[in-house]
């Protein structure tokens, strides 16, 4: 994982996996953007091959913490077929900005 911001906006760029094991270190991340007054989070998934129903309820909850700043969470490079499929399933582009 490695993160990215400027005063306005920030990037985190997600490794392979966001699962169980993992999910609060991305959560600890996008916290501390949070406090510094970021509000606006791109979540790059062009490494990620996995994401576990755990991942998933993490990037709804970073979802509902930007909205109810006024923010926005956008979802970019969606690299991995599964990733694209489980995405689809649950119609989560209706819900987050994906590009």
């Amino acid at each position: 994982m490695k993160v990215e911001f400027n005063q306005e906006s920030a990037r985190i760029i997600f490794g392979e996996e966001m699962n169980l094991i993992n999910k609060e270190d991305y959560n600890d991340e996008f916290m501390k953007l949070i406090e510094k007054g970021i509000t606006d989070i791109t979540l790059d998934f062009n490494n990620l091959k996995n994401i576990d129903s755990s991942g998933l309820g993490k990037v709804l909850h970073f979802n509902k913490i930007l909205k109810n700043k006024g923010g926005n969470l956008k979802i970019k490079n969606i690299n991995s077929e599964y990733v694209q499929r489980v995405f689809k399933m649950i119609e989560l582009n209706d819900i987050i900005e994906v590009h």
